[in-house]
């Protein structure tokens, strides 16, 4: 898995240094594990313990982990005691999240065109995100710049019984233009939001070659 080669890699390059300790955090059904490296900054490697699914927090202040009364909360510098997995901003900014699908062959050997992706995107009013299709374990770029948008009144905000509310969760089934080819595909989704979004699926469109 993907985690097998990250922690060595981690382990051998900041073995001595403070901050190594693993949390199960069951509320948010999670395990994770802090790393401290070099330069001073700290990373969680996430599992989750539902999907089994790995991924990285990066930019969280943590020396230290635990939990109290079933939440989770960390350490910072400065003795400063924070509350983790809580509300939608890093501290009152937008939180950044890039990932990667795995590789997909599509149950075929024969090379692949994509010609329109589509991400099944849940969000809580307007979102921007970019999303891009790679080739053949080759770089994942994310070209494809796209945005959910309400109709409507923000939900919950505007004045009773005046405008119409916008619904308080939106789900994107658009389809986006695609290009390109190959064995194996994978999809890339690139978010900053101050808002919950939940990525369900991606849905290809694949014309599929014969005898290549």
């Amino acid at each position: 898995t993907k985690i097998s080669g990250a922690i060595p890699t981690a382990y051998a390059s900041g073995s001595a240094l403070f901050g190594w300790q693993a949390v199960l955090y069951p509320k948010g059904n999670k395990l994770m594990v802090n790393v401290p490296t070099s330069g001073g900054a700290y990373h969680q490697h996430v599992l989750n313990t539902v999907t089994g699914a790995w991924c990285r927090f990066k930019g969280i202040p943590s020396r230290c982990w635990s939990v109290y009364n079933t939440d989770l909360y960390f350490g910072g510098t400065g003795g400063v005691v924070y509350k983790g997995d809580t509300g939608t901003t890093d501290s009152g900014t937008a939180i950044s999240a890039d990932g990667t699908q795995a590789w997909n062959r599509f149950e075929t050997p024969y090379r692949k065109r994509v010609a329109a992706v589509r991400p099944i995107i849940q969000t809580e009013g307007s979102a921007n995100y970019e999303i891009g299709i790679g080739f053949d374990y080759q770089d994942n770029i994310v070209p494809m710049p796209s945005t959910t948008s309400t109709s409507g009144s923000p939900w919950d905000t505007s004045p009773w019984d005046t405008s119409p509310w916008s619904p308080e969760n939106i789900i994107n089934t658009k389809w986006r233009v695609s290009r390109g080819s190959g064995h194996t595909i994978a999809t890339r989704l690139r978010v900053s939001a101050s808002q919950a979004i939940s990525w369900f699926r991606t849905d290809h469109r694949i014309e599929i070659g014969k005898n290549l």
